[in-house]
Formats: structure tokens, C-alpha cells, sequence
């Protein structure tokens, strides 16, 4: 992926309890690219 000089874009991370969202968006705000992934975090069990 190229990007031209002086074009901006924005990136969103959502990190939650068990998964990671990302998007890459252009000045526009049309998405470029977007991704989501479970993380199995290892969450303490309340008692």
C-alpha cells in the first residue's frame, strides 16, 4: 500500500477483554483497511 506525501489518514484501535480491532481510513473516511482478531487473554475470574 503507497501513500502520497501530504494526505492524511486515521487509525482507530479498539483493544477489548478478548478481541483487538483496528481500521485505517483516508481523508475521506473510506476505509483502507480493517482487521479484527481474538486475543485469548488470560482474564482473572472474579470471586
Amino acid at each position: 500500500m503507497t501513500f502520497k506525501k501530504d494526505r492524511s489518514i486515521r487509525l482507530g484501535i479498539d483493544v477489548g477483554s478478548t478481541t483487538v480491532k483496528a481500521v485505517l481510513l483516508n481523508e475521506k473516511k473510506e476505509e483502507l483497511f480493517s482487521t479484527y482478531i481474538r486475543h485469548h487473554a488470560n482474564r482473572k475470574k472474579r470471586c
